[in-house]
């Protein structure tokens, strides 16, 4: 590993160890959230500078991570979108990046594509929107993370979307016997497809 990377790796390590410190003396889970989601996108943008300097390509948080509520052992949501279709070497670029990811500790799940695929890909998946309607744009291009949501947003069915997460909202409430975590997740989505009718990612 690059020098570079490995005194960014251990820069990392340093601030999980703070994350959990500072969350077992304030006992609030939200103090971990926030600074182990710092972490990682500290120890990300090295990542991406190494592997995509000057590229077209942009890099997302999806879901958990996108809503900023990463866990100690959870996967680290993510997606590597283009502009346009991937070319091999592309792909292979994309390969190591996530590599390099695994290599880090930090379980990535990355979905990758151009626009089109990405948005394809979601068109009949709850779950998946769902995720790209929680995304946070962190490096990159912007334009291609823009072109993104304004596709995603006229593709998705407002109606649909709500009434899926309302029967998945009823499911989970049924096997959790009446757990609020799953309603509060499942609200929030649904607040955020009725707050607005062009989401852009932050």
């Amino acid at each position: 590993m690059p020098e570079n990377l490995s005194s960014a790796l251990e820069t990392f390590k340093q601030q999980r160890n703070a994350a959990e410190a500072h969350y077992l003396k304030a006992n609030r889970v939200s103090v971990f959230f926030r600074e182990y989601t710092a972490a990682v996108e500290t120890l990300l943008a090295a990542l991406w500078a190494e592997h995509f300097q000057n590229s077209a390509l942009c890099l997302m948080a999806v879901g958990g991570f996108g809503r900023g509520e990463p866990y100690p052992c959870s996967d680290v949501d993510l997606a590597v979108v283009s502009p346009a279709p991937l070319s091999d070497g592309i792909q292979e670029q994309i390969a190591r990046f996530i590599q390099t990811l695994w290599d880090c500790k930090l379980m990535p799940s990355v979905k990758s594509g151009s626009v089109d695929e990405l948005c394809e890909s979601v068109r009949d998946d709850i779950t998946g929107d769902t995720a790209f309607l929680e995304a946070r744009f962190l490096f990159g291009n912007r334009q291609t993370a823009d072109e993104l949501a304004e596709k995603m947003n006229v593709q998705r069915n407002v109606a649909a979307f709500i009434e899926a997460k309302l029967v998945e909202m009823e499911h989970r409430h049924a096997k959790s016997q009446g757990s609020g975590r799953c309603w509060s997740r499942i609200s929030k989505a649904v607040r955020a497809v009725c707050a607005t009718s062009t989401p852009c990612f932050g």
